[in-house]
């Protein structure tokens, strides 16, 4: 495998990573299969059953990762919902391999990205 092929790799990760993180609820679902809300420590920190218990209680269609930056108003908060803020820091182990290949993959991810969310969101039904 060249470089310019475990680039792609790591761009197509991340790009899939900020899909099912931002526009489903993939990330809280395989929490749930995994069984992290049956073990305390997971449960609190992952927030899993206040979540459950705010869409119960507000009968809210809201995604985790909006729930996730409702509930933390802080750096964690802001940092979660940001798509540049997370491919940067998804993208980081692309420094040891050549950090020549990090803005670059950085800036490749959320463009195509931001590619998805347009088609996805003017789309055809």
């Amino acid at each position: 495998m060249n470089e310019f092929d475990l680039v792609f790799v790591f761009v197509s990760c991340n790009v899939l990573f900020l899909a099912l993180w931002f526009k489903s609820n993939a990330v809280y679902e395989y929490l749930k299969v995994f069984r992290f809300d049956k073990v305390k420590f997971l449960d609190e920190a992952f927030g899993l059953s206040e979540y459950e218990y705010f869409l119960k209680r507000f009968k809210s269609n809201i995604s985790y990762a909006e729930y996730t930056q409702v509930i933390n108003d802080n750096f964690f908060g802001r940092f979660v919902s940001c798509p540049l803020c997370l491919s940067f820091w998804i993208q980081s182990p692309i420094i040891l391999l050549d950090i020549k290949y990090f803005p670059m993959c950085v800036i490749s991810s959320v463009m195509i990205y931001s590619l998805y969310c347009i088609l996805q969101k003017h789309g055809t039904n």
